[in-house]
């Protein structure tokens, strides 16, 4: 099993899909408050409009859906979830594509082990006017470290669709799936949400405010 896959395999059964629900949507304590959380790894894009990047098609290392039990008048909608996983300083550093991710889903964030948070956050600051839109997960626990901004402002719903139509085709899902792809169910309100604070622009997790200051230029953007 290659580094990625496993990563993703330890990410669906950690805290990330249950911090991901609890943080996305609200908890009507009189109501119904499940949602239904769906992984899928290795999402190919077909590369439509991106010539410069010279590749026929985008992966995305994984894409979470998550479906509410909720109506959408409630605050509830269908979101989908996109994944970049990194598991080495090299990797990390020299992915300059991983920007034009961005509008393809809901959220986006980057995956990396806790000893890879700094130079995460030098490669988020290298995005300038895109930061808000980078989130940043620790790979081990699972724990979401920066929370960013929804993509409606811009999502490609032509790109979405295609991304979605892979998902809903690929054999993966339904021909003896393995765990990690099977639909998983939450109940809201039963998980501790974090706290996230403002810094240089990006909503931070406070019990990881620390490692994410520490990584910041003594006058950040």
């Amino acid at each position: 099993m290659n580094q990625h896959k496993k990563t993703f395999k330890a990410l669906v059964g950690s805290l990330f899909p249950v911090q991901l629900a609890e943080m996305t949507y609200p908890t009507d304590p009189n109501g119904k408050n499940t949602v239904y959380i769906e992984p899928m790894d290795n999402v190919r894009e077909p590369n439509v409009i991106f010539p410069e990047i010279e590749k026929d098609y985008m992966e995305l290392d994984g894409v979470f859906t998550l479906f509410p039990s909720q109506e959408r008048q409630h605050g509830h909608r269908v979101l989908n979830v996109a994944i970049e996983i990194k598991t080495n300083l090299k990797d990390l550093k020299k992915d300059h594509k991983m920007v034009y991710y961005l509008g393809t889903t809901d959220l986006f964030f980057l995956v990396v082990p806790y000893g890879l948070i700094p130079d995460a956050i030098i490669k988020i600051r290298s995005f300038g006017e895109r930061i808000p839109y980078f989130g940043l997960v620790e790979a081990t626990s699972g724990e979401i470290v920066i929370m960013p901004a929804m993509q409606d402002a811009i999502k490609d719903k032509d790109r979405e669709s295609r991304v979605l139509a892979k998902i809903y085709l690929t054999k993966r899902r339904v021909e003896r799936p393995e765990a990690c792809y099977l639909v998983r169910s939450l109940e809201l309100g039963t998980h501790r949400r974090p706290e996230f604070v403002s810094l240089a622009g990006m909503n931070v997790n406070r019990d990881y405010f620390k490692v994410v200051s520490n990584a910041l230029p003594e006058d950040p953007l």
